[in-house]
């Protein structure tokens, strides 16, 4: 339903091969496409929970993490006077670019980017008005988050390690077809959950843009009673950094 804001892609030639693509640009329909990919993203990432693939969920999840940053990134205006920045409409512009040049080398040559570090994102976010967590400890959060789940792309030691197990001690092995039957499992569906989460939030920002009410009110609607089910978003972040800090 969300979609029915955008107009549709056109067929067009890219590189000399005809590809689905835009007329019009801008940031509103790179958040709507983020909330896509998150979408689709979360789906695979239930699959992969039915087999106990946890540790590749992990890899999609740090992806959801970057989506719904982008989605945040671009929901306020952090420029002077009530405008864009100059990071926000470089993240857009970066994020329409192709791939490769256009031209007829038999080797294309990937196109320069001028991306914008994902330090400078969570700054961004963590300063945006009304967000539940004081600035300082919203760009600690974002950078922890996103460190500790990075270690699943690259296949870092401690991550890797915790497909090793078993039993006892005399019968451990390294799980190679999913960790169904381990304590992972219901971590996992957790952890899973919290990003289902972010992503409905993401997508109710991206309808509230829009000024799509219905299709707000019923991803606000959909958002409440997953919350009673689940229990996320009760607490408040701020609250539960303090505790954390004490502890």
């Amino acid at each position: 339903m969300l979609g029915r804001n955008f107009e549709a892609p056109k067929f067009v030639k890219v590189n000399g091969r005809p590809q689905f693509r835009h007329r019009e640009k801008n940031d509103l329909l790179m958040s709507y496409l983020k909330c896509i990919r998150a979408t689709s993203t979360l789906n695979a990432a239930a699959v992969l929970l039915r087999y106990g693939y946890v540790q590749e969920i992990g890899a999609l999840c740090r992806c959801v993490d970057e989506f719904c940053e982008d989605v945040l990134f671009l929901a306020t205006p952090l420029g002077e006077e009530g405008e864009y920045s100059k990071a926000q409409h470089r993240l857009v512009e970066e994020y329409f670019q192709e791939e490769f040049e256009e031209n007829t080398d038999a080797v294309p040559k990937p196109a320069s980017r001028d991306r914008v570090p994902r330090k400078k994102i969570q700054a961004g976010i963590a300063r945006i008005e009304g967000h539940p967590v004081n600035p300082h400890d919203a760009k600690q959060m974002h950078r922890a988050v996103g460190k500790a789940y990075s270690g699943y792309i690259h296949g870092a030691y401690p991550h890797t390690m915790e497909l090793y197990g078993g039993p006892t001690r005399d019968k451990c092995a390294f799980h190679l077809c999913g960790l169904l039957g381990t304590p992972r499992i219901p971590e996992w569906t957790d952890a899973l959950s919290n990003y289902v989460y972010r992503t409905a939030r993401c997508l109710e920002i991206v309808a509230k843009r829009c000024g799509d009410d219905e299709v707000e009110t019923f991803l606000r609607q959909s958002r409440t009673s997953f919350e009673e089910d689940t229990g996320l978003g009760k607490d408040n972040p701020d609250e539960i950094l303090k505790k954390l800090k004490k502890k």
